[in-house]
């Protein structure tokens, strides 16, 4: 059975390192892009339940972090959820524009 070829193997050495910096540079792309996904998906989360948690009445509720249940007014819940959202923005918004900025450089 052949070995397969390496497809570089006849390109110059400059060329290479080119090649594998670009390839770097994908991977790095790949994972911003799925940091992107993950921040926009919890942000469209806690967006949600901020809409639907200033929508209802009553006092007490719960809520499940990790894999307690924890009873809270809805004052307290909301301040959580705005501190959150805020805190996925802080990260969102960087990571949303490094994407851009990678996208339009390819």
């Amino acid at each position: 059975m052949e070995e397969p070829k390496n497809p570089f193997a006849n390109l110059d050495e400059e060329t290479q390192a080119k090649i594998q910096e670009i390839q770097m540079y994908e991977q790095g792309f790949q994972q911003l892009l799925m940091q992107k996904k993950s921040f926009k998906y919890e942000l469209d989360e806690t967006e949600y339940a901020l809409k639907e948690l200033e929508k209802t009445e009553g006092g007490d509720f719960k809520i499940i972090a990790g894999q307690v249940v924890v009873k809270s007014d809805k004052k307290t819940l909301l301040e959580e959820m705005k501190q959150k959202k805020d805190l996925i923005n802080f990260f969102f918004t960087p990571c949303s524009w490094q994407g851009d900025k990678l996208s339009i450089s390819y």
